[in-house]
């Protein structure tokens, strides 16, 4: 294979791989967790307590895990102290 077909085929393949990865990362943007506030504080329309779209909702896995089922974000539980 000649040096400008592998450069060529090398190219196509990342940038293949950068727009799924981009994809998956605008799937999940999409999908941003509201805020939980449920409680509206004025009567001016269009606050967070007017709107649920996608209500938070955490998973406890268990294993000191917790993941947030609207983006796939994980984190754990306790810190190092």
């Amino acid at each position: 294979m000649t040096k400008t077909k592998y450069f060529f085929v090398t190219f196509i393949l990342l940038g293949a791989f950068h727009f799924t990865l981009a994809q998956s990362v605008l799937k999940s943007m999409k999908r941003l967790s509201d805020t939980g506030q449920t409680t509206s504080y004025t009567n001016t329309p269009g606050e967070d307590a007017d709107y649920n779209i996608n209500p938070p909702f955490y998973l406890n896995n268990g294993n000191g895990t917790i993941t947030d089922t609207i983006t796939g974000l994980m984190w754990q539980q306790v810190d190092g102290g």
